[in-house]
């Protein structure tokens, strides 16, 4: 089973469950011969026979079937937990701000490759052709090992060395 079904099976299972008798439990016959999968009824305080069970069914099945309702509310039980544990925990670490945008790199790596000490610093540590912006757009590819500075938004990697070409170029800086 995957989590898509589990997920669009659930409100069948707790509304089933909610409505299913809570307590079942295998049982005998005597007249029949013949083993029984009973339900317990609250109004009468009496097990009720639900199904038959075929005397080759293996046991682990057999307790499968007899202790599904209390299996089902354990699981229930631990998902409302895990729930609750969760909601708990998303409230210690408070409110994420998903609604600021992602940084911009592309954009800043552009506005960075026209000034001129960027410039200056791409000539002197990482051999760009010349200071002018388009010489030190490609020195800045070659350096990050991209095509594009597009690349710069969509591979994690390459904005990684652009994070570290970055600080290379502030400690640079700071030592003019």
């Amino acid at each position: 089973m995957t989590p898509e079904i589990a997920r669009r099976l659930l409100p069948e299972i707790m509304e089933v469950h909610g409505l299913a008798s809570i307590k079942w439990g295998e049982g005998y016959n005597a007249k029949t011969g013949r083993a029984e999968l009973c339900r317990f009824d609250e109004r009468t305080r009496s097990y009720e026979p639900i199904a038959h069970i075929l005397s080759d069914c293996p046991y682990d099945d057999r307790q499968m079937m007899s202790k599904a309702p209390t299996y089902i509310a354990a699981l229930l039980c631990l998902r409302e937990e895990s729930v609750r544990a969760y909601r708990a925990l998303q409230a210690q670490l408070g409110p994420s701000d998903t609604s600021k945008p992602p940084p911009d790199f592309t954009t800043e790596c552009a506005m960075r490759c026209q000034d001129a000490p960027f410039q200056q610093f791409m000539l002197a540590r990482h051999g760009a052709a010349s200071a002018e912006k388009e010489d030190c757009a490609a020195a800045v590819r070659t350096a990050l090992q991209i095509s594009s500075r597009k690349a710069l938004n969509t591979d994690p990697d390459a904005a990684g060395r652009w994070i570290s070409l970055r600080a290379e170029f502030d400690n640079w800086m700071r030592d003019q």
